[in-house]
């Protein structure tokens, strides 16, 4: 995705933000697997576990949200969508 955009190629944009859905529900899946997995341990600030699944579950609303990024994708790939 990222070479499609410095090279200029069209799709760029499409595959760009499929990467991005796609990185940001499984960093969000695998943290709170992780959470499941560690038990209290992974709510506590000294361990590693709760910056990671704070930061993973953050970028699922700081990206634009993942449903504005899945509209975004609708309206790249069906342009119809974007009239309706």
């Amino acid at each position: 995705a990222g070479w499609s955009i410095d090279h200029d190629m069209e799709g760029g944009l499409k595959l760009q933000t499929m990467a991005k859905v796609k990185t940001c529900d499984m960093a969000a899946k695998v943290a709170v697997e992780a959470l499941e997995i560690f038990g209290g341990y992974g709510v506590l600030k000294e361990h590693p576990i709760e910056k990671i699944a704070r930061d993973a579950i953050t970028m699922l609303h700081t990206t634009g949200g993942s449903d504005g990024l899945r509209d975004d994708l609708a309206r790249l790939l069906h342009p119809a969508y974007a009239e309706g």
